[in-house]
């Protein structure tokens, strides 16, 4: 498969070398063990509420030594804030952070959904060409290159943070997927090197372009419905339950003729995945 997720990767990269503060006597914000769940249907949810129960859950998920800060934009209202993670405690301040190397952007309505589980954050800010916008996007300041990326820190962030159920449960619905390289993915689990995504794909739709290919290791799972794989010079009918390697810089793309569609689970490995 076509590595879509790249650029999210690199997004989340970035906070790691942003500013870390030393500002233990700021911190009024303390963690609690108590998982917090939101009743969005009984309670006003806000971006700053957001904000507040991911930062809480994310606490749960790192080392006690832990030290970050992270900056955000609203699209609705260019309303800036930024969070600082120290030792088990955060601050969120509601203004612009100018040390900042990376800003997430998306309007109310993404955050919403993703916090929400109706999008992980790895679909939200996935894309197939680099060029082309995301509805969790980002922006560089302060002469920030992609030279300067830290895996460890990115995969931490991008995993933890923007999921508050305490195992960062992501719920597989079509509705929840969103269109790349012509089949709907859900972005699901990373880490350094290694890559998970969810496709459906439906009968007008095929997954990669002619001529396609990847240099690391790949394999993919039918979960449901039947269609075609072109792996190499190799045409095979694939079914559910079933699964397939596929080696690297081999050619290779999946479509079905089937009204239902067919659905994979997608995993790439080895130390060329981001």
């Amino acid at each position: 498969m076509k590595s879509h997720y790249l650029l999210l990767i690199y997004i989340f990269s970035i906070f790691s070398i942003t500013n870390c503060y030393l500002l233990s006597d700021f911190f009024d914000n303390k963690f609690s063990d108590t998982y917090q769940s939101y009743n969005t249907q009984n309670d006003t949810l806000t971006f700053d509420n957001m904000l507040s129960l991911w930062s809480e859950s994310y606490l749960r998920k790192v080392q006690p030594d832990y030290q970050d800060t992270i900056n955000f934009q609203l699209r609705d209202n260019n309303q800036y804030y930024y969070i600082v993670f120290n030792n088990r405690s955060f601050k969120i301040f509601k203004e612009r952070n100018y040390n900042s190397k990376i800003t997430v952007i998306a309007d109310f309505k993404t955050y919403s959904k993703i916090f929400n589980g109706e999008l992980s954050p790895q679909t939200a800010a996935g894309r197939s060409s680099m060029r082309k916008p995301a509805p969790l996007d980002f922006k560089l300041e302060n002469g920030m290159t992609y030279q300067k990326i830290d895996w460890e820190r990115a995969y931490l962030i991008l995993i933890n943070f923007f999921n508050h159920h305490p195992h960062n449960k992501i719920v597989i619905k079509k509705e929840y997927s969103r269109e790349i390289h012509s089949g709907n993915a859900i972005g699901l689990y990373y880490s350094k090197g290694y890559r998970s995504a969810y496709y459906f794909i439906d009968k007008a739709d095929t997954l990669n372009k002619n001529g396609e290919s990847d240099p690391y290791e790949q394999s993919i799972i039918i979960v449901k419905g039947t269609g075609f794989a072109k792996i190499g010079s190799d045409t095979l009918v694939i079914n559910e339950n079933e699964a397939y390697h596929i080696r690297p810089n081999i050619e290779h793309k999946i479509w079905t003729n089937s009204n239902d569609g067919i659905s994979l689970l997608w995993s790439a490995w080895g130390e060329k995945v981001w």
